[in-house]
């Protein structure tokens, strides 16, 4: 009991190092390891006019809005003189810089937008994947944890089971021994029995065997009295013999 234990005990921890490792690789290649390098940055050179008439205008879309001013009181009419072809030319490369300047901020913006969802898209596929990995990483602790109440349910199993087998074999041999010991009673009493007959019929044949030399020894008493009462007789009857002769002898 105490091996099966053992060896199921040595499987338990040789599971869980292997799962812990397939764990930590599969983190380390499920990791984004490629890095973008940094776009290279753009910068224009304005010129000390261009710039002063470009910057209010960015200043203006940055800065809070301002109270309107006072009106003033509207100053004599002068007479209207028509721009020169130069203030025109000007006034087209202005206006041309300044579209231009709004295209590259525009440009500018519409980048930083895809960059900043770029960046949000990117940290929610890390969030997603970091939540997927605890999730998958709950889902092998529970099932780590199944496994080892599963393990834990069949060794207390297989510790009922050899108890019960334990108390089964112990029953039996219990009953074994009951049996040998009522079959040993048995036998001795068998034996007594036997040795007790036994004993009886030695004692009859004894008592039998007294009995005959009992007789042998009244029929020898009775064969040598009537031996003594036959020579008894025989010595009366030569004593008479013996005095018919003497009569007869002094009768002639």
């Amino acid at each position: 009991m105490s091996r099966g234990m053992k060896n199921s005990r040595i499987k338990s921890g040789f599971l869980s190092v292997l799962i812990h490792v397939v764990l930590f690789l599969f983190l380390v290649v499920s990791l984004d390891w490629n890095h973008r390098a940094p776009e290279p940055v753009m910068v224009e050179l304005w010129s000390a006019e261009v710039k002063a008439e470009v910057s209010p205008s960015i200043t203006d879309t940055k800065s809070e809005p301002k109270p309107e001013p006072k009106p003033e009181p509207k100053p004599e009419p002068k007479p209207e003189v028509g721009p020169s072809a130069r203030d025109i030319a000007l006034e087209k490369k202005r206006a041309k810089k300044k579209k231009q300047a709004e295209a590259d901020r525009k440009r500018k913006r519409d980048e930083q937008r895809q960059e900043q969802e770029r960046l949000e898209k990117r940290k929610q596929r890390e969030l997603a994947e970091k939540k997927r990995q605890r999730e998958e990483i709950s889902r092998l602790k529970e099932t780590e944890r199944q496994r080892e109440l599963s393990e834990r349910k069949r060794q207390r199993e297989e510790v009922r089971e050899l108890k019960e087998k334990e108390r089964q074999r112990e029953l039996v041999e219990k009953k074994r021994q009951r049996e040998e010991a009522r079959e040993l009673k048995e036998k001795e009493r068998q034996r007594e029995l036997v040795e007790k007959k036994r004993l009886e019929k030695e004692a009859r044949e004894l008592k039998e065997k007294e009995r005959q030399r009992v007789l042998e020894e009244r029929a020898r008493e009775a064969e040598r009295v009537r031996q003594q009462r036959l020579e008894k007789l025989r010595e009366t009857q030569k004593a008479l013999e013996t005095i018919d002769q003497a009569n007869q002898a002094s009768e002639a």
